[in-house]
């Protein structure tokens, strides 16, 4: 559907030009994995009206806050609009003076309602930024699913690899349990007619869980939320983080027994951008008493890094060094036509044992039962 066919006479506020070069800029986008269309398009020139043009950047502020929908999007959204509108600045000039108009706010049958990061104050118009993001409570799903994740959490924490323990029980040729081979031989007027041996016990798997709780990472934090919850209530050793400009240990707020979520207060810390080097990076310096050979790390995240790719590969590299396995679960996995390109994704792979798609309740069953952490 063409943006100027929903467009009434009041978009005559804004130069003809304007109009043509946001049109053709959603599919531009398009091009490079924006999922973008007509109400963005509509957003933006119902933005563009609401403000006082004045320069190049204060349009690409405008436009970034409407189009960008998470932080890797953000790190190559100002490449793209100067490839796009190029040096054009005088196109985007107005030609009438723009009045208030309450008409612009419905466009035909499309409500033009700007969306929560768009926030106008006075004549500028507030972008998203990455690292001052909308930080939300974390919940525990509740509606008939907590059980079965419970369920199946519980399946899958026996998947993982147990190291040995120190303590010993009954078993097949490891070594003669002397104690219980004279006990029984008692009856036997000391004669040992049986020999009986032990062997050494599987201590509880150890699992530490880091999961990206970053703006793009919105829609699934919830679910992995209640993933963690439930590894920490199954035979497991569990150490649970959340991450996404900076990391922080929650296993102390899962570990209640009561189901509750984890209020904004305890998050404020962390940000609305994802710097997956540098949180796995402070993982490993603050926390290495708890990644050992025989720990499996698994991190959830969607692979949208906007820090450095060589701070990654060096947290990534220490990381493959200290623990057993590393599990990484990516909720885009299972999206038709999805490839790990992005630079945070590719830098990580070669580090990792079993990447894995959970992305609902149903994905997570399918994985548990296809023993996919094994």
């Amino acid at each position: 559907m063409e943006v100027l066919d929903v467009l009434p006479r009041q978009v005559g506020l804004l130069s003809g030009r304007i109009i043509e070069q946001v049109q053709s800029f959603a599919p531009f986008l398009r091009q490079y994995g924006f999922r973008v269309g007509t109400p963005e398009s509509l957003t933006a020139i119902a933005a563009l009206s609401a403000i006082e043009i004045e320069s190049m950047e204060q349009v690409m502020n405008t436009m970034r806050s409407i189009y960008v929908k998470n932080p890797a999007e953000w790190g190559i959204f100002p490449s793209l609009f100067k490839r796009h509108f190029g040096i054009l600045q005088h196109q985007l000039k107005q030609t009438t003076v723009m009045e208030d108009d309450t008409g612009l706010q419905q466009l035909g049958n499309f409500s033009v309602e700007t969306s929560s990061s768009l926030q106008i104050e006075g004549a500028m118009l507030r972008a998203y930024n990455p690292d001052h993001g909308q930080r939300y409570a974390l919940q525990l799903i509740k509606e008939g699913q907590l059980s079965q994740i419970l369920f199946w959490t519980k399946k899958a924490a026996l998947q993982f690899e147990s190291p040995r323990s120190r303590r010993l029980q009954a078993g097949r040729r490891v070594q003669i349990d002397f104690r219980r081979t004279l006990r029984k031989a008692m009856k036997n007027g000391g004669d040992p007619f049986v020999i009986y041996h032990r062997k050494y016990r599987r201590a509880r798997p150890r699992i530490v869980i880091v999961t990206d709780i970053s703006g793009s990472m919105k829609e699934y934090a919830n679910f992995f939320t209640t993933i963690a919850w439930a590894f920490m209530h199954s035979k497991a050793r569990v150490e649970s983080f959340v991450f996404s400009t900076d990391i922080k240990r929650i296993t102390p707020l899962l570990s209640r027994k009561i189901v509750q979520g984890i209020p904004f207060e305890q998050l404020i810390e962390l940000k609305g951008g994802t710097r997956i080097g540098f949180c796995l990076s402070r993982l490993a310096n603050r926390y290495g008493s708890l990644l050992r050979r025989k720990t499996c790390l698994m991190i959830v995240s969607d692979g949208y890094d906007t820090g450095n790719p060589q701070i990654l590969k060096r947290a990534m590299e220490s990381l493959s060094g200290q623990v057993g396995n590393i599990v990484w679960v990516n909720p885009l996995l299972g999206e038709e036509g999805y490839e790990p390109v992005a630079t945070g994704m590719s830098t990580a792979l070669p580090y990792v044992d079993r990447f894995v798609d959970v992305h609902d309740l149903e994905s997570w069953i399918e994985a548990v039962r296809l023993n996919l952490f094994s």
